[in-house]
């Protein structure tokens, strides 16, 4: 039996363009003291009163003295120069290698209003060290949402889901139903050498869906569970039955 033992490893970090940091550079700091109230005026309709307890008068002075801005999108306060990470996942192969991946998202953190790549970074001996960071997919105005990763045991193909969205549309709540409205795009990404390249990736389903899971089969067959509809992108859970003949027949060429 071996010795019990934990450590830490950095897999991805944020940073600016090629420069790597240890967080965000965030444009916005939160202040846990303070706490805002409105007050709508009842003889002038176009007038708003704004009272702030947990500061001091000095502090609630020079507060009144700077510029206020409204978050009307809900996520500006989640801003930064530069990328940011999240939705972390992880396959160990057939063969031994560990694949992690994450969202890359642009100058915020925010789950929508934003670009969003997939990113993924190798490690060949145990989690011990990794390979540098890199995204796999990208496009201009295209917000991926990360889905899992799994692999094809009987043909070792590693594949990544992820959903196509817009990148301007700033509705937390509404961006996936603001899309299906549009059609929607459910995608996987492929490799065939152990996540080291992804050339090769595939629209699913063109229409209205979400949520997924995948696995696979012992004789080979894909299933891919996920919500989808006409109406909504909720309306039924289904799954998807295909296999690596079918992905690889049209599938469109990214040399990434």
């Amino acid at each position: 039996m071996s010795a019990p033992f934990f450590d830490k490893v950095d897999v991805f970090l944020p940073g600016h363009g090629q420069t790597l940091a240890r967080a965000p550079a965030y444009r916005w700091r939160r202040s846990d003291r303070a706490v805002a109230h409105l007050y709508y005026s009842t003889t002038e309709p176009r007038s708003v009163l704004l009272r702030v307890a947990g500061l001091s008068r000095d502090e609630v002075r020079a507060l009144a003295a700077l510029p206020l801005q409204f978050d009307d999108s809900g996520s500006r306060h989640h801003d930064f120069d530069g990328f940011g990470l999240h939705l972390p996942g992880l396959l160990v192969t057939a063969g031994g290698t560990a694949i992690a991946t994450c969202q890359k998202r642009h100058n915020s953190m925010a789950d929508s209003g934003n670009q969003i790549d997939p990113m993924v970074s190798r490690s060949q001996d145990d989690g011990n060290n990794w390979e540098p960071q890199r995204v796999i997919f990208a496009e201009e105005g295209c917000s991926a949402i990360l889905g899992p990763i799994f692999q094809n045991c009987a043909s070792g193909t590693v594949s990544i889901s992820f959903w196509k969205l817009p990148a301007d549309v700033t509705d937390d709540l509404g961006y996936f139903a603001h899309h299906a409205s549009g059609g929607g795009e459910f995608w996987l990404l492929q490799s065939d050498d152990e996540g080291h390249t992804w050339p090769l990736s595939r629209v699913v389903d063109p229409n209205r869906c979400r949520y997924s899971d995948l696995a696979v089969s012992p004789d080979g067959t894909i299933l891919c569970l996920y919500t989808n509809g006409e109406t909504g992108d909720r309306d039924r859970i289904s799954i998807a039955r295909f296999n690596m003949e079918w992905l690889l027949e049209t599938a469109t060429a990214k040399h990434r």
